[in-house]
């Protein structure tokens, strides 16, 4: 036969203390219970039983009792979208008065409290966290006020008697309401903006939210941001219906980030933390990039003394971004030529000027499109230019140092010229040093020699062609002209640079004579010796 068993259970600060209390000394007693406890001291327990075979050995565990944590720091509701709200708070400041070792926060516990009435909730547990961090997700309600409460759960280890010990409630409140929108004011999501480059960039920020008097919206910036981006001032216009927040984003145009681009994203977020959804820009800080459309780069003219010469040069300037002309022209990139360099040449020297020789002129057109650019090189050539070639380059005023300017190639004509306006064989010849009998056998197409046509184009006589050898002074004689009127027809050679080298002639050189072969002057010897005709 078993008899009953007889149950004793000791307590005290150690297991040996002479001074243990006995808290339990009775038959089939399993249970016992200590009050008066010290908070943070830690208690030894001795359970031992006695039958029929006598007490047993001891069994001893160990307990310590603390107070409750102090309750969640920071705690913060906000929305994160039309169905989810983040929790976040920070650790508890104290696990247990007094108590440093044997205890750590074993998770949170939150709990949501939804409206029954005025100042009344009903809770239910939304779950644990082991993190400062909780998600409650999935929410359907709308315009209603939630109130959240948090508590940390305190984990006690075994060598102090394992426990979990509930710490004190903190609770946050969060208005979930219906999240802000951007108005159509605010440019698309996906637009590209270009900042013009004399007004810069202004972007309007608008949105709304339903939740009138409970929210304010602020806007928040990301992305890779201009350095020069300002800010205005947010104004609020608050109706029966809607609160309206209105802001402006500012951008300047600085050289120094010029062929740059940014990807910003703006949200408007309200004091409850719901979200617009973003709106993210691509801006353009465009660099000019000018490009000569027409004519063709070293293209070659012709021009005569007295004949109107029109080049028509076409410029564009999509800029770095490859813009659309028009787009371009209204964010202030307009292409406007201009001369950068004028080089005169001829067999005896070259000179570079900046200036326009006489007679021509660059006029960029005002036909009101701006981009392309048509712009007009007119140059209507005076006497003393034939014989010479000019190589004219045009750069726009806006180019960056890798632009390759339009260079023109022009050569003045020897030997021809242009009749006038009221101009006659008469007054040309005399011009040129000879007779209007000379000119008028020269030009077969003027049937009358008192009719001459403006603009018609008058041969003055031929161009010869240097052979090795000769010289200015045996070609005047062989040809019955002076040497004072060869240099008179040809410019080129009468330069001071010409003069200097005694006026040497290079083999296929091309001059321009008038011979006097209605005077009977000229020599048809081809050994130099005069022959005098009569």
């Amino acid at each position: 036969l078993v008899s009953e068993a007889r149950y004793k259970l000791i307590m005290g600060t150690s297991a040996s203390d002479p001074n243990n209390q006995t808290l339990v000394d009775s038959v089939n007693a399993f249970t016992g219970s200590a009050t008066g406890l010290t908070l943070g001291t830690l208690y030894y327990f001795q359970v031992e039983a006695n039958d029929v075979g006598g007490w047993s050995a001891a069994s001893t565990s160990r307990g310590r009792p603390f107070g409750q944590a102090t309750a969640v720091v920071s705690p913060s509701a906000l929305a994160k979208d039309a169905e989810n709200i983040g929790l976040s708070w920070e650790a508890p400041a104290t696990l247990a008065a007094g108590i440093t070792e044997g205890l750590v926060v074993a998770y949170y516990v939150i709990e949501v409290g939804m409206p029954l009435g005025s100042n009344t909730f009903t809770y239910e547990q939304l779950g644990t966290s082991t993190t400062n961090r909780f998600l409650h997700d999935g929410l359907t309600v709308k315009n209603v006020n939630l109130n959240y409460r948090i508590y940390a759960v305190i984990e006690q280890s075994a060598d102090f008697g394992y426990v979990l010990n509930p710490g004190v409630t903190s609770s946050v409140n969060l208005f979930f309401g219906t999240a802000p929108a951007f108005t159509a004011l605010t440019p698309a999501d996906g637009s590209t903006v270009v900042v013009d480059r004399f007004l810069g960039l202004v972007i309007p920020l608008q949105a709304y939210s339903p939740d009138v008097p409970t929210v304010s919206i602020s806007f928040q910036t990301t992305g890779s941001l201009p350095p020069n981006m300002e800010y205005s001032p947010t104004v609020a216009q608050v109706d029966s219906a809607n609160k309206l927040v209105s802001q402006n984003v500012s951008v300047q145009y600085l050289v120094n980030i010029a062929g740059s681009e940014f990807y910003i994203c703006f949200e408007g977020v309200d004091s409850n933390g719901l979200r617009t959804q973003g709106r993210c820009l691509t801006i353009i800080v465009p660099e000019p990039r000018p490009t000569f459309l027409s004519p063709a780069q070293e293209s070659h003219f012709e021009a005569r003394v007295g004949c109107s010469l029109v080049i028509n040069i076409l410029t564009e300037d999509r800029t770095s971004a490859n813009l659309d002309t028009d787009l371009a022209a209204r964010a202030g990139f307009i292409p406007e030529p201009a001369i950068v360099s004028v080089t005169k040449s001829s067999e005896y020297d070259s000179q570079v000027s900046s200036a326009l020789p006489s007679g021509a002129e660059l006029i960029n057109s005002n036909t009101g499109v701006l981009n392309p650019q048509s712009s007009i090189l007119s140059w209507v050539p005076q006497k003393g230019q034939e014989g010479f070639h000019y190589r004219i380059c045009v750069q726009s005023l806006d180019s960056v140092e890798s632009t390759v300017p339009l260079c023109m190639n022009i050569d003045l004509v020897r030997c021809q010229t242009c009749a006038r306006v009221a101009d006659s064989l008469q007054t040309i010849s005399r011009q040129w040093h000879t007779s209007w009998k000379e000119i008028w056998s020269g030009n077969e197409l003027l049937q009358n020699p008192d009719l001459v046509v403006q603009d018609q184009i008058i041969s003055l006589g031929p161009v010869y062609v240097v052979t090795n050898g000769e010289d200015l002074d045996h070609i005047a004689l062989r040809y019955g002209v002076s040497m004072e009127d060869l240099l008179w027809w040809n410019p080129d050679i009468a330069s001071t640079a010409s003069e200097a080298s005694s006026y040497l002639l290079q083999e296929l050189q091309e001059i321009c004579v008038v011979p006097q072969s209605c005077v009977y002057r000229a020599s048809i010897s081809s050994s130099y010796n005069i022959e005098t005709l009569s």
